[in-house]
């Protein structure tokens, strides 16, 4: 038994962790009353700030909701880059680990050390080497935000090529695909619902880091690259409150409109090719 099914044995052990009582809560007569009664309480509570809300929004400029724009859709790109880079590296070397079991049982530890370890700690020192590499201040950043969501991609994949049938595998053999061929019509089919997740959770992580990533003091100068965690840092040092919720209002639009859609319909593929 993996440390992950211990867990969720110990878990589901525990007697207020019982998924049967929270199903048999969820569908009795009081859960609706006390969720209804809960949103009713937080929208009352929240209904006399409207009007100050809406006249400190009334300041926020034409002009600075464009550049809040933009600075999501750059922020964005980034995003998008540090997922190419991540998948680049750790789906083969996740494949590898995932298909043999004793080498990952060996290197899982080491991983999960270097996972676990706070990456915006080394962001000052990356940055001066970065810096003192001549690199623009856009591609320091997206290798920045690349350092702490890569992890995210790497266990998801192990997670999904742990879990292929060993029979499939037998078939390949049999058939004498070629890698290439096992890949696209084994593996990858295989992974892609665990890939879809890590691809989601490390765009969030992402979306996180770029908060602390786009400015980034070090040792004789500052790393800044445009972007909205740029603009919540600013807006949050100088005070300005109203830029601060419209960057925030922004980036959350931004989100939801990517998970109904983007992320939405490759879950939606990922489930058919699996299939």
């Amino acid at each position: 038994m993996d440390s992950v099914e211990r867990w969720s044995t110990i878990f589901s052990s525990q007697k207020w962790f019982r998924k049967d009582r929270f199903a048999s809560f969820t569908q009795s007569n009081w859960f609706p009353f006390l969720l209804t009664f809960a949103i009713g309480g937080l929208v009352f509570s929240l209904l006399p700030k409207i009007p100050a809300l809406g006249q400190m929004m009334s300041t926020v400029s034409t002009e600075n909701w464009f550049t809040l724009i933009h600075a999501v859709i750059l922020t964005g790109v980034k995003v998008f880059l540090v997922l190419i880079l991540s998948t680049v590296w750790t789906v083969p070397f996740g494949l590898w680990l995932g298909l043999n079991p004793r080498f990952e049982r060996f290197t899982q530890p080491v991983i999960q050390n270097l996972a676990a370890f706070p990456a915006p700690v080394l962001f000052p020192l990356i940055a001066l080497l970065l810096f003192k590499s001549h690199s623009s201040s856009f591609v320091s950043t997206t290798i920045l935000m690349c350092i702490g969501s890569q992890w995210y991609i790497l266990f998801n994949v192990i997670g999904g090529a742990s879990r292929i049938s060993a029979d499939l595998k037998f078939v390949t053999r049999i058939y004498k695909f070629s890698l290439w061929s096992k890949f696209w019509k084994l593996y990858f089919p295989a992974i892609l619902p665990s890939l879809t997740t890590g691809w989601i959770t490390a765009a969030g992580g992402a979306w996180n880091a770029s908060i602390v990533a786009e400015i980034v003091q070090f040792p004789g100068g500052t790393l800044q690259s445009e972007g909205i965690g740029a603009e919540l840092t600013i807006a949050t040092a100088q005070g300005n409150y109203p830029r601060f919720v419209a960057a925030i209002i922004c980036i959350i639009v931004a989100l939801v409109i990517l998970n109904r859609t983007v992320w939405h319909g490759i879950y939606l593929y990922s489930e058919r090719v699996k299939d």
